[in-house]
């Protein structure tokens, strides 16, 4: 019975050394390594305050006061903001390799044709790995950065001329891009589709044999009044094989930053697939639209001047009295 008592009381001894020893240990919060040799980032932003215009870029520098052997990744993560994420921009990580002490993480603005107001990105950076955390100083801050993108808004107007669609001839559909021709001018004041050549300036660029044709006018080349749009038609693959069938250009003006639209040619405009060409010894315009600059706005309309009712017809468009500038060697 001694025994059994003695032993008892060594037992709970025992527990009471043990538990003592436990409470102890997790009362230490000393570090078992100290930190002081590793690295302390700091961050700097290129910009916060930025144009969307031409899809630029913010550059934050990471930097590490000392280097170590292992490398380490920053990233941006988005906490707040309008901006949304692959339409308005992207990032890319940062790697600081090892033996290195800076890295760039990069974020790319895109710019768009979108009439908006301006647009906030909120990031946070941060250290993607846990054990990225580890490797440096925690006295670094990991910074939170507030970009602000305004909204661009471009001095020219972009204009494409498309007029694809299918004709079906002996059976077999055939685009009208492969096939017909067109070219584009732009005339001043005064302007009649009777005579569409008589005041037309030099400028060529929609009349290079490519399908659509793509035509700009800035604000900073031309002055303010109106300006006249119209297709010269050049070559045409469907004269001659009676196919009847009305090819209208669609229109589309662009301002980056502030609108697009689409106009339809004016149905008595419309070239008909069984009219000659230039190259087929015809001589075919349709007008597109007036242009109308002032005060730094483009105005787009697509209605019919009066005088265009006048003078001589073919099935559709009219016939001009001036021949057309010989731009033959864009061929």
């Amino acid at each position: 019975m001694k025994k059994y008592l003695k032993f008892k009381l060594l037992f709970i001894l025992s527990v009471l050394i043990f538990a003592i020893s436990c409470e102890e240990s997790s009362q230490d919060v000393e570090p078992i390594i100290s930190t002081d040799s590793y690295p302390l980032a700091t961050f700097s932003a290129s910009t916060t305050d930025i144009d969307e215009a031409g899809s630029p870029e913010v550059i934050i520098t990471i930097k590490f006061d000392k280097m170590i052997n292992r490398p380490v990744t920053f990233t941006a993560v988005q906490v707040g903001g309008t901006a949304v994420v692959h339409e308005d921009y992207d990032v890319s990580e940062a790697i600081l390799e090892a033996y290195t002490n800076q890295a760039q993480l990069v974020v790319k603005i895109y710019e768009d044709a979108t009439a908006e107001d301006i647009e906030t990105l909120v990031l946070q950076i941060e250290t993607p790995a846990l054990s990225n955390k580890y490797l440096i100083n925690p006295d670094s801050e990991l910074p939170e950065y507030t970009i602000k993108i305004n909204n661009y808004v471009s001095r020219s107007l972009d204009m494409t001329f498309d007029w694809d669609k299918l004709i079906n001839y002996a059976g077999t559909d055939y685009h009208t891009h492969g096939n017909i021709d067109f070219d584009f001018y732009i005339s001043t004041s005064p302007f009649s589709m009777d005579d569409p050549f008589a005041n037309i300036l030099a400028v060529y660029d929609a009349a290079t044999g490519n399908a659509p044709e793509e035509l700009s006018i800035s604000l900073d080349d031309f002055a303010d009044g109106d300006y006249y749009i119209f297709a010269d038609l050049y070559e045409n693959g469907f004269y001659g094989l009676d196919t009847n069938t009305p090819v209208p250009v669609n229109t589309t003006f662009s301002r980056v930053g502030k609108s697009s639209q689409t106009l339809t040619q004016d149905p008595s405009q419309v070239l008909n697939s069984d009219t000659a060409g230039y190259v087929e010894k015809g001589n075919f315009q349709g007008y597109i639209a007036k242009i109308t600059i002032a005060n730094g706005e483009f105005v787009i309309d697509g209605t019919l001047p009066a005088s265009k009712m006048a003078g001589s017809k073919n099935a559709s468009g009219n016939l001009s009295n001036t021949q057309r500038p010989d731009v033959s060697s864009r061929k």
